[in-house]
């Protein structure tokens, strides 16, 4: 709200709630002022892209237990919100994205002998090696160990 209400606007809202016969009307009025400010906020809000903030926040925190909920901590958005908004964007479910982010890095990680499959899994964030094991193979097609195999040759 950069630009100050005008003196006579602040007259006419005072008017208003002044001349209201009851507290329940004030309240009513002042409900209806403020769902116009929401209203407000809510247009200056949706300037912001959010999808990429989603999407820049999950690059750099991907190796933690990443969900909608926390990303909505994070974000000041409700996590139904943030799921609808990154599928209509995205074409793609917000836990399919992070997969995705999550193999890749471990595609990078996979490219020296330096760890092992369950390390790398732990290290881009999947605590369960099977799950991570079947999340790599249903993306690239290949296994862990058949994808450092063929790329530290």
């Amino acid at each position: 709200m950069e630009i100050p209400l005008k003196e006579q606007s602040k007259r006419y809202i005072l008017s208003i709630i002044l001349s209201e016969q009851s507290l329940s009307q004030t309240f009513a009025f002042l409900f209806e002022v403020f769902r116009d400010f929401a209203r407000f906020f809510d247009k200056m809000f949706d300037k912001r892209d959010i999808v990429a903030e989603m999407k820049e926040y999950t690059k750099k925190n991907y190796h933690q237990n990443l969900t909608l909920q926390e990303l909505g901590k994070h974000l000041n958005y409700s996590h139904s919100y943030l799921g609808k908004k990154f599928r209509a964007e995205e074409k793609m479910s917000y836990r399919t994205y992070l997969d995705h982010v999550r193999i890749e890095e471990a595609k990078k990680l996979l490219k020296g002998d330096q760890y092992l499959v369950y390390e790398i899994a732990e290290k881009v964030g999947y605590s369960d090696s099977d799950y991570f094991y079947k999340k790599f193979k249903k993306i690239t097609g290949t296994s862990p160990k058949s994808y450092q195999k063929t790329t530290t040759k």
